[in-house]
Formats: structure tokens, C-alpha cells, sequence
């Protein structure tokens, strides 16, 4: 599927919540939700303002267990209608690769792979001898299974030794840098050709030069225009520098149909402090995370 990036004019207005997950909505380290209010606050945004994407590198299984069902089971408690929640939620998982949404007609969560994102299946077996062939590597890193079109390894939650400690992002950082460097000569030493190395927080993808969260970005203004929706105001959430990309295409989107879309396009960062240069607004909480979000979307209301 080749996304529409020009679909951002038209349709009933709305605001555009787009988040990556890990940072901005779960704990780096704990990979869990772990400040409640942050549920709230994404369901007073629905209820109250407009949609939610959920644009990230993680699986399609792993955003619907950890987000999209705590998030509609405490929607539930609260006694609103599944069918709306449901409605203005989406997903864009392994950056575009693979899109969920509600499909009213089939009564379930829909799920589309896109050939062509797929990397090669002979990469799975090589990073994971690239991962086993380094006692470090072994000691901080674990291979993601959960990954249908890229492949991933990510940072452990303790050291796999006899008396493990946390692994810590700042810890993690450099060894995930020196897995990258590693994997990039890799894919080229094997003449893989079309794939990039991304490192993010918690992990490295090997994937498909076209995803990407600026992909995902584009995607989720498609979800909206098939919805009848025309965004009007788009507040990206990230945590890292390839998160960025959101706020950029957003803008790049919304400067078809709005004169003023730099004021209408926010990045939240929540991660490590970036210096950014966009044609966007920015709002930053550093190192805060899930903590962030919460600061940014109490603003809202």
C-alpha cells in the first residue's frame, strides 16, 4: 500500500494525537504502562477532541496487549461506548509496516502486512548469530520474535548473568550503537540491498528503507480521510530522533490545506534533550517519558 500524503484536506475536522510507544506511553524499562492517568488522559482526548494513532516499531500483538486492550478495558470501567473508543483508535506498527484499525464491517481489529516492507529471511538467522557471537551483546541485548516484516533486537530488562542487574537506556545506548555499526556491515558485507539500520531507545531494527515513523505519519492522515476527518490540529509524542520525523511529515501534510500548519503541528519530546529544527511547535520534557505525556496532554483540557 503506498500511502496518500496528500489526503489532509477535506472531511469533518478533528485533532490528531499521534504517539510512539515506548517512552511516550509505556516505560522504557518496565515496557508497561505505568502511570494510570495517562490512559485517562488519551480517552478524555478521544472522548473530548478528535483521534488517536499509535505510530511505533513495535509488533501489531505487543501495541494491541499493551496499550489498545488497557486502554479499552478502562474505558469500559468508565462506562463509555467500545464502539467509539474503538473507532478513533489505530495502529501503524513497525513504522507503517503493519496497520490495524477498527473494521466495522468484519466486527474486528483489522491487520495488514505489506509485502513489500519485508525484509529478507535469511536476515533473522544472520542477526541472531551477530547477537550470540559477543558475550555483551548477549549480556544487554535480546532478539524480538514479535517482528513480521523487520528485525529487531532490544534492550534487556536486567543482564543475562548469574547475578543479573537492570539495564539501564543510558547503558544500553552504547552497546546498541556498537550492534548497529555491526549490523550495518553486515548487510553490507551480504549485498542486502533497500535496508537501513535504525537505532532507537530500547532497540535496533533492521529494516526496509520507506518505513518509518514519517510513513506511519502519512498513514494515519489516510486513516482519518477514510473516515471522513480532516485534521485541524496534530500532537506527535516521541522519544528519540527518528521520532521527529512525525512532527516533519505532519507538518509537510498539513501545509497542503492550512497556511498557519506550523502552528498547528506539536512534537512532544520526552526523551533524551534534541536539538530539533522543524517547521513545527515543540514542547519538551526531558528524560520524563510517560511523565511528559502526562504534563502535555493536562495542557489540553
Amino acid at each position: 500500500m503506498r500511502p496518500d500524503s496528500g489526503s489532509s484536506t477535506g472531511g469533518n475536522p478533528t485533532e490528531l494525537a499521534i504517539f510512539d510507544i515506548d517512552g511516550p506511553v509505556t516505560d522504557p524499562a518496565s515496557r508497561k504502562i505505568e502511570d494510570p492517568e495517562i490512559l485517562e488522559l488519551m480517552l478524555d482526548f478521544i472522548t473530548g477532541r478528535g483521534h488517536i494513532a499509535y505510530n511505533t516499531g513495535r509488533g501489531n500483538a505487543i501495541a494491541h496487549q499493551r496499550v489498545i486492550s488497557p486502554l479499552l478495558a478502562r474505558a469500559a470501567d468508565r462506562g463509555l461506548n467500545p464502539e467509539i473508543i474503538r473507532r478513533r483508535v489505530s495502529v501503524f506498527a513497525e513504522k507503517g509496516a503493519v496497520t490495524s484499525f477498527w473494521d466495522d464491517g468484519l466486527g474486528r481489529w483489522s491487520h495488514r502486512i505489506d509485502p513489500a516492507t519485508v525484509v529478507p529471511a535469511s536476515l533473522r538467522e544472520e542477526v541472531t548469530d551477530l547477537l550470540r557471537s559477543d558475550p555483551e551483546f548477549q549480556a544487554y541485548i535480546f532478539f524480538d520474535s514479535t517482528k513480521e516484516t523487520m528485525v529487531s533486537v532490544e534492550m534487556r530488562y536486567e543482564t543475562a548473568a548469574p547475578a543479573p542487574v537492570p539495564v539501564t537506556v543510558g547503558v544500553f545506548k552504547s552497546v546498541a550503537e556498537r550492534f548497529a555499526a555491526e549490523a550495518r556491515q553486515l548487510i553490507k558485507d551480504r549485498g542486502y540491498d533497500g535496508l537501513e539500520v535504525d537505532c532507537t531507545t530500547i532497540a535496533v531494527d533492521i529494516q526496509c528503507l520507506g518505513v518509518g515513523k514519517d510513513r506511519g505519519t502519512r498513514l494515519a492522515f489516510d486513516w482519518l480521510h477514510r473516515l471522513g476527518k480532516q485534521a485541524t490540529q496534530v500532537h506527535c509524542f516521541g522519544d528519540s530522533g527518528s521520532d521527529v520525523a512525525m512532527a516533519a511529515e505532519a507538518y509537510a501534510v498539513m501545509s497542503r490545506g492550512f497556511a498557519d500548519a506550523a502552528e498547528r503541528v506539536v512534537y512532544v519530546n520526552v526523551g533524551s534533550d534534541l536539538t530539533i529544527d522543524g517547521r513545527f511547535q515543540m514542547q519538551s520534557f526531558p528524560d520524563r517519558y510517560g511523565r511528559g505525556t502526562v504534563a502535555y496532554l493536562r495542557t489540553l483540557f
